[in-house]
């Protein structure tokens, strides 16, 4: 459709308002589409522009980024405003459920949800007008401050590290490697990492590999580029699949657990002298014979 103004190239309604129009290129650009409100008269935007209020609705530039109040948007997709109502998409009741802002003194952007615009700079949180209190923020270095949280997947608390594996495992051990369950102690040969443990009453253990019977870590720490650091979630607390050898005694729920010289494996405590500084944790499920996984509560003692 071409046509040399608007007359010619639109769409009316009976009113003769124009609910769609096609207009030729402008500056030597593309062609604009706009709809309810008239020509987006701007080169090389194609947008929905409100001839009554004097400013686009929706503009999309060349290379397909999308601006909602704005006509230079720097992202895929901006929504810019001076007020809440122009950035916030609301209920039908007309309570604002998620709002985007304008920087605010000069720092960053604002996500509120529920209740309204949470109107401090440099913050990104969810604020409670009624309460007059910030329910959670996180601040422009990435602190995330909240009251409680609650954690719905996991059952522990580890740390992530590099580990090694048994250097004399036998070779037909198919458990003696590094694997989610295996027993791990710190490693004297290499400062702030781990190993697979291989003796009896290792007052050196560390903890459980996490991640064995589909039990992931609930929580996981680390400070990465540093030695706080590694491949291997470390369970430190809370309940974790570990491998255990009952050959060196049944296991039954309550049993305190300890390193064995099985690679990797733990072990029922029998002496009670050698098991100080070298408990593992306290056993929640059984096991009668040979090796398998047991559900163990890990408290390091």
């Amino acid at each position: 459709v071409f046509g040399t103004g608007l007359t010619e190239a639109a769409v009316h309604s009976r009113g003769g308002q124009a609910i769609l129009a096609l207009n030729s290129e402008i500056g030597g650009k593309f062609q604009v589409w706009t709809m309810e409100s008239g020509l987006f008269a701007q080169p090389g935007l194609f947008g929905i522009y409100d001839r009554t209020a004097a400013k686009a609705r929706l503009a999309i530039d060349t290379n397909g980024a999308v601006g909602i109040g704005t006509t230079n948007p720097q992202v895929n997709l901006e929504v810019f405003g001076t007020g809440l109502t122009e950035a916030a998409v609301h209920s039908r009741g007309g309570q604002a459920i998620l709002a985007l802002n304008s920087e605010l003194g000069g720092s960053a952007r604002v996500w509120t949800m529920e209740s309204g615009l949470f109107a401090q700079p440099g913050l990104f949180g969810i604020y409670d007008r009624t309460a007059a209190k910030a329910r959670l923020t996180i601040d422009t270095n990435g602190l995330v401050t909240v009251n409680a949280l609650q954690l719905k997947s996991g059952a522990d608390l580890a740390e992530n590290f590099d580990v090694r594996a048994a250097q004399a495992a036998p070779r037909n051990h198919s458990t003696a490697e590094i694997q989610p369950g295996s027993v791990v102690s710190i490693d004297p040969a290499d400062p702030g990492k781990l190993a697979v443990s291989t003796r009896a009453y290792d007052r050196r253990v560390a903890g459980v590999i996490s991640g064995a019977g589909g039990i992931q870590p609930g929580m996981t720490m680390g400070q990465a580029g540093t030695l706080a650091d590694g491949k291997h979630p470390v369970a430190l607390s809370g309940r974790v699949y570990c491998w255990v050898d009952a050959s060196f005694g049944a296991i039954k729920p309550g049993d305190l657990l300890t390193t064995s010289p099985t690679p990797g494996h733990a072990m029922k405590v029998s002496n009670s002298a050698k098991a100080q500084g070298a408990i593992i944790g306290k056993a929640m499920t059984s096991l009668k014979t040979g090796k398998g996984l047991v559900l163990v509560l890990v408290t390091l003692q």
